[in-house]
């Protein structure tokens, strides 16, 4: 497993938790239990997003370890986790749409709560598109 493998996969359980916190506190309306969730998730997206950033600028340097397979891989990711956080965020909209009715007011903290939800299931998506491209999470390379 190289080093950009191990970081999607330390993004993606990362992602994968605050997905499904944020999940969880949509549907729970008590505001402890929406309290407790909120900095949960906003001490999981801390490490999250430099992570991120992070093998974004390790797959854009290259390098020795880094050719045109490792290039459409994250390609592909990208397209893949932007292509399911449009979906999410369309079907969330939707929803509410749906639900609330037109001409009905909704408090900010729900849009704020879909663009969450977007953008966890951007960072979820892409990085499990990353391992399943590499092979699966474990191939029995050592590095």
């Amino acid at each position: 497993m190289n080093k950009l493998q191990k970081i999607a996969l330390f993004n993606l359980c990362l992602a994968a938790t605050c997905l499904l916190i944020k999940l969880l506190s949509l549907l729970i309306g008590d505001p402890p239990v929406k309290l407790a969730a909120s900095i949960i998730m906003l001490i999981l997206y801390l490490p999250l997003i430099p992570s991120y950033f992070y093998r974004l600028k390790l797959a854009i340097q290259g390098g020795s370890k880094y050719d045109e397979r490792d290039k459409s891989i994250h390609t592909t990711a990208a397209l893949y986790g932007l292509m399911v956080a449009f979906s999410v965020f369309f079907l969330a909209t939707l929803l509410t749409f749906l639900i609330v009715g037109p001409g009905v007011e909704i408090k900010i903290g729900l849009m704020l709560g879909i663009f969450i939800l977007g953008a966890m299931s951007f960072f979820t998506t892409e990085s499990a598109v990353v391992l399943v491209r590499y092979g699966g999470i474990c191939k029995g390379e050592q590095s």
